[in-house]
């Protein structure tokens, strides 16, 4: 038996719930040009995509007689635009390990992180990460029998 574990809620179904007024979080710099942020329209339409990608992962994984792990439902509420002690994801800048780079350049775009955040690029930070393990944890144990 495989175990597939599926994305944790990004950003917000309620796009209005994303007025953090922080570019960094969701959005990249573009050289010459300044910052491109994310719109609520944006943050709608990732909500959308990211739900489906899930739903997709989760059909095949359970067709296959797989296990599925939803963290998007245990991570609702802790999506990039929740305040830093409540989010389990960190956006396009966030906060991680020293490491990490805080500048990261693709041709034409730039990715300048400040405030020491880093380059996280939509990852789970610390905390988004304990409460994955901990239901992949569950996951594995219960297929051990």
């Amino acid at each position: 038996m495989s175990i597939t574990v599926g994305y944790p809620t990004i950003v917000p179904e309620d796009p209005s719930g994303c007025d953090r007024n922080d570019p960094t979080e969701l959005a990249v710099h573009l050289k010459g040009v300044g910052l491109l942020s994310v719109t609520r329209g944006d943050v709608a339409w990732l909500h959308e995509v990211t739900t489906h990608l899930d739903a997709v992962i989760r059909a095949v994984t359970e067709r296959s007689g797989d296990e599925y792990v939803d963290t998007a439902t245990s991570s609702k509420g802790h999506d990039v635009c929740r305040p830093q002690e409540t989010k389990w994801v960190e956006g396009i800048c966030g906060q991680a390990a020293s490491y990490w780079p805080d500048h990261l350049a693709f041709g034409p775009l730039s990715l300048d992180c400040s405030d020491g955040k880093k380059a996280t690029f939509v990852h789970p930070n610390a905390a988004g990460h304990a409460a994955i393990a901990a239901q992949v944890e569950a996951a594995v144990r219960k297929a051990l029998g």
